[in-house]
């Protein structure tokens, strides 16, 4: 019997496939990236391929609505136009509408399980929001890290952070260290020793600063942590917040889901070598 309720992950593959875009979509937000190496194209793909998938595996469910005054050609209108009537439904017949969107999602969509994956592995989603007006009293701050040999640092990426009312260089010092040691874990306990302008009101389009208190052998520089080399079999190339486990050989990162489901069995406290580093080279 098909359950009543729809869950929410159910939800918003639904309405990816009717609206063409992700559920936070009503909010502005946007693709950004997704795990196990899916790209922006890959996530479009998906959603349109659902979404033009022809009705006729679920005619019955078209005869039932057949009468509304929207056309229902393919899977995107017949999925939008009962995710909207469902909004305006109370008790039975929401019930009744409930177990028709899951009959679809059932016979339809977790027969397409790549493409549903696809859209399931897509969680970070962004949303533009444009600057404020700013007064002249207020700075944009943007770090570029670089170590004493002028070299940016690796991990440590550059970042436009927020918009400072700033009183003169004095005021700015103290603001900086702040937002400084709040934006990189690595410099939590950075202090500035010098800086361009200090002692004077003179305020600059670009000005350095130097410290010290900067902690380059924490595990947390960056996002990912620093030095992880990741090269997984869904083409990932970084972290992207999924479970991982690193080969003992080659020091290499790989998803735990696709080593299970490319045949790997990993055992608790045990220690993990990949395919590369365990085939015999001749």
């Amino acid at each position: 019997m098909a359950p009543s309720h729809v869950s929410r992950s159910h939800k918003q593959q639904l309405f990816s496939v009717a609206f063409g875009s992700t559920w936070f979509g009503r909010w502005g937000y946007t693709f950004l990236r997704g795990s196990y190496g899916v790209s922006r194209d890959t996530y479009t793909t998906a959603i349109e391929s659902l979404g033009s998938h022809p009705l006729t595996e679920v005619e019955e469910i078209v005869e039932k609505y057949k009468k509304s005054l929207t056309p229902l050609e393919c899977m995107k209108d017949l999925l939008s136009f009962m995710l909207q009537m469902r909004c305006g439904t109370r008790g039975r017949k929401k019930m009744d509408l409930n177990k028709d969107l899951w009959t679809v999602y059932d016979k339809v969509l977790m027969r397409r399980k790549n493409h549903v994956q696809t859209i399931l592995n897509c969680k970070v989603f962004c949303k533009e929001i444009p600057l404020r007006q700013m007064s002249a009293e207020c700075l944009t701050v943007t770090f570029v890290v670089r170590d004493a040999d002028d070299n940016e640092l690796p991990g440590m990426v550059g970042c436009e952070c927020t918009t400072l009312p700033v009183n003169d260089v004095a005021d700015l010092k103290g603001r900086v260290t702040r937002l400084i040691q709040d934006t990189y874990h690595a410099l939590s306990n950075f202090t500035i020793t010098e800086m361009e302008g200090e002692g004077t009101d003179e305020l600059k389009e670009n000005m350095w600063v130097k410290g010290d208190g900067a902690d380059m052998d924490c595990n947390y520089v960056a996002e990912g942590g620093r030095g992880w080399l990741v090269t997984c079999i869904c083409g990932a190339e970084d972290d992207d917040g999924e479970d991982m486990v690193e080969c003992d050989t080659c020091k290499k990162w790989k998803h735990i889901e696709c080593l299970i489901n490319d045949g790997f069995k990993l055992e608790d406290n045990a220690g993990f070598i990949c395919l590369e580093c365990s085939t015999p080279r001749h």
